[in-house]
């Protein structure tokens, strides 16, 4: 007897992006508008678990504050 296979499309991996960043961490600002240094106060559009800090990756957006 022979395995039995799914015939039809298959489906796409998805790559995972490691989250980078959490809430209270501090960046680099790299244009122009003066700022210096600024602290991640809150990720937009993060789903997450009970008590979990939210975080960033590469291209989320997020509030911050200009600390220096």
């Amino acid at each position: 007897m022979g395995t039995r296979r799914k015939i039809g499309k298959k489906s796409a991996i998805r790559s995972r992006i490691t989250p980078a960043l959490i809430n209270g961490s501090k960046v680099n600002i790299a244009d122009n508008s003066g700022g210096k240094i600024a602290m991640i106060i809150g990720v937009d559009h993060y789903k997450g678990r009970l008590r979990r800090l939210p975080m960033a990756s590469v291209g989320d957006l997020c509030t911050c504050t200009v600390k220096k």
